[in-house]
């Protein structure tokens, strides 16, 4: 069991079916007005995976999360419990969208540090900064 942080844009229904999987789901308690780079942190700090439409902003924040500590030679930098970015396009069922992520958890593949984005062609994939 896991604990998936997500965003404003996700519906309801997609934390209650994780729920219905044994997972945690919690819907951004932050305020909507609330910087992307805060909901990053408030996960990271709580270990839980941040699910989020956002692929564009979220890519940058994880280039920065990634790159920074390793220039700036900052020691004990928190890890953040990985990023997932479910197609919006495709317009997922809430189920869909449920069984996607179960699935990925249950792959055994790193979260931890990492951003996946679904690709039609692939599914699940890594992505890493230029």
């Amino acid at each position: 069991m896991v604990t998936f942080y997500l965003d404003r844009k996700l519906a309801v229904r997609v934390a209650d079916a994780l729920h219905r999987r044994g997972h945690q789901a919690v819907r951004t308690p932050l305020a909507p007005a609330s910087p992307d780079y805060a909901h990053l942190l408030f996960a990271a700090l709580r270990g839980w995976i941040l699910v989020t439409h956002n692929g564009r902003d979220f890519k940058l924040l994880h280039g920065a999360w990634q790159t920074w500590p390793v220039a700036l030679n900052v020691g004990g930098w928190p890890r953040h419990a990985g990023i997932v970015v479910p197609p919006q396009h495709l317009r997922w069922t809430e189920e869909r969208t449920a069984d996607e992520l179960d699935a990925l958890v249950a792959s055994g593949r790193r979260l931890a540090d990492t951003l996946y984005e679904w690709r039609a062609s692939a599914g699940w994939t890594p992505w890493m900064p230029p």
